[in-house]
């Protein structure tokens, strides 16, 4: 009788907690983060705001957005296989999770989401499809080499986060002050952010003798290459004021972003432990996703 009034059979239980795992492994809220500041993008800094009931209801935008989402999802599998010992030594309870998926399993919804994006850039241009052909290649490039080279796997890592805006530009044949400014101050937002997610996971690419700027330089020279970024984005801040000083809303994030980073360097100056970066990382993937939403009010 027990077994009976179960809603669901120890089989379908199984298969539900793998998909939930490879949900969690394709990192599903930063794919959906990224889908939506690329139709942000698209509407409010591409193309005119008063026409952006054309813009969204451009079927090859969602084939370019849907395409490059099932891409990155591949991008995220591949780094996860490569990445599971060293991610068991620095976060082990989050990735228990992800033992349910197993390497084959990994290695199939690899190659079937590069070839759905493939595919569905395909249907939008040429010009988009030869570009996120190479994109898939420098992603495995990035997860199998790059990532373990100090510098250049913190500047990489970065670059990849910012490429499907360089790809939208390709789609409309454009790009503009606002966004290549604004490009900037997020991929100087999330440079510093990789900087700080070295510091929390160092004891994992010690053991497992992953290079980084960290292991590089220690902790207390990265701390300072950290305080350099800040000053960085900073600046960015300065240089983005002329173009959005008419815009109270973004006027009011980026002095927010201001005072997240004066917070963040003050917590930053005693942080000696992974939970005491892990906060740091924390503001960052603040800033970070309200940059995302602050788009439609540039």
């Amino acid at each position: 009788m027990a077994g009976s009034k179960s809603i669901l059979s120890r089989r379908q239980r199984s298969k539900l907690i793998r998909f939930l795992a490879l949900l969690s492994m394709v990192r599903w809220y930063n794919i959906l983060a990224m889908a939506v500041a690329l139709f942000l993008s698209a509407t409010f800094i591409l193309n005119s705001k008063s026409n952006w009931v054309h813009t969204l209801l451009d079927y090859r935008l969602h084939l370019a957005i849907a395409g490059m989402s099932f891409i990155i999802m591949a991008g995220y599998i591949i780094n996860a296989f490569y990445d599971v010992e060293k991610d068991l030594v620095n976060n082990a309870k989050a990735t228990i999770f992800g033992k349910h998926v197993s390497r084959g399993m990994s290695f199939n919804f690899y190659f079937l989401f590069n070839a759905v994006g493939i595919v569905l850039c395909g249907l939008v241009s040429w010009k988009v499809l030869i570009f996120n052909v190479a994109f898939v290649g420098v992603l495995w490039f990035y997860s199998h080499k790059l990532r373990k080279i100090p510098i250049l796997g913190e500047l990489s890592a970065t670059t990849l986060m910012i490429t499907p805006f360089a790809c939208l530009c390709l789609y409309y044949m454009m790009y503009n002050k606002s966004i290549v400014l604004y490009v900037g101050f997020i991929f100087a937002i999330d440079i510093t952010r990789e900087v700080v997610k070295k510091l929390e996971g160092l004891r994992g690419d010690i053991i497992y003798a992953y290079g980084s700027i960290v292991t590089l330089l220690g902790e207390r020279q990265s701390k300072y290459v950290i305080y350099g970024l800040m000053l960085v984005t900073m600046a960015l801040i300065v240089l983005l004021h002329p173009i959005v000083q008419h815009n109270a809303f973004i006027l009011a994030y980026l002095w927010a972003v201001v005072g997240t980073i004066v917070l963040a360097f003050i917590w930053l100056l005693s942080a000696r432990m992974p939970k005491q970066y892990s906060r740091v990382h924390l503001l960052y993937k603040l800033i970070i996703s309200f940059a995302i939403l602050s788009i439609a009010f540039i």
